[in-house]
């Protein structure tokens, strides 16, 4: 019976064997109308998140970065007279040079404990969607302001203002950190967070304060010579895309 199944199923003049199994078709009815209703479940959330999304809190986040860099490059360049003019200012000013370090590295860490507060106050007050929110934070900066930020650095090799200044040329695919110039990781970390925290309150003040502060991270990454503007416009545009990620894992674990 079996070689009477297999037979009447092939073409003529082509021979089968018993153990030979028919494929089934690569897509079925029932596939093609899950992937239409996934699809269509998808565009309602992305639809649904940028109808919602805090565009006055995230614009005012961003707005003072923004108007400093501009001026930045109206006022110094864009390219190795920015570097000079800063490498200039830090032999002279070593305090300010040592606070500016002190200030750019450790603001991450503020924000970090902040999210790891709100997701221990939610896990110990009982709240799972703030502590579902808190580890939202967490993976999006993971994904974006870690793997992605880095993987582009890498991918480009481009180098940091003092490395150009003693003639360092692009090197891509290098793990040197010296060639780590674009994106500013820093700025990408912050902007982030900075955003995600302005989301989270709320309020045009916060978010005001969160821009200043996010302002000071991208002019200390500048002073200090370890990235140029284009590199601090990265940064800023990765973590825009992280908290656009953020804000629709947030939405869609609301409904």
């Amino acid at each position: 019976m079996a070689r009477i199944f297999l037979a009447a199923a092939h073409p003529v003049g082509l021979k089968s064997t018993p153990d030979e199994v028919l494929p089934f078709p690569r897509f079925s009815p029932y596939t093609a109308a899950m992937r239409s209703v996934l699809k269509q479940n998808l565009r309602q959330n992305l639809g649904q998140s940028l109808r919602t999304f805090p565009w006055a809190q995230q614009i005012i986040c961003f707005l003072p970065l923004c108007i400093l860099l501009v001026l930045l490059a109206l006022v110094f360049g864009t390219g190795n007279e920015i570097a000079g003019e800063f490498q200039r200012i830090r032999a002279g000013y070593p305090d300010l040079t040592a606070a500016m370090r002190i200030f750019s590295s450790g603001t991450q860490y503020v924000f970090y404990a902040v999210w790891l507060g709100l997701f221990l106050y939610g896990l110990r007050a009982g709240n799972r969607p703030l502590a579902r929110r808190a580890l939202y934070f967490f993976c999006v900066q993971f994904i974006f302001a870690f793997v992605l930020a880095r993987v582009v650095k890498v991918s480009f090799g481009l180098p940091r203002p003092y490395a150009t200044l003693e003639g360092a040329v692009a090197t891509p695919f290098t793990l040197d950190s010296d060639h780590h110039s674009f994106p500013s990781g820093h700025t990408s970390t912050d902007s982030l967070s900075a955003a995600c925290t302005a989301a989270f309150w709320r309020s045009l003040l916060p978010a005001l304060l969160l821009g200043f502060i996010l302002a000071g991270i991208g002019f200390s990454r500048i002073y200090l010579g370890m990235h140029h503007i284009f590199d601090i416009s990265g940064g800023l545009v990765i973590g825009v895309l992280g908290n656009f990620c953020f804000h629709y894992l947030c939405k869609r674990d609301s409904l």
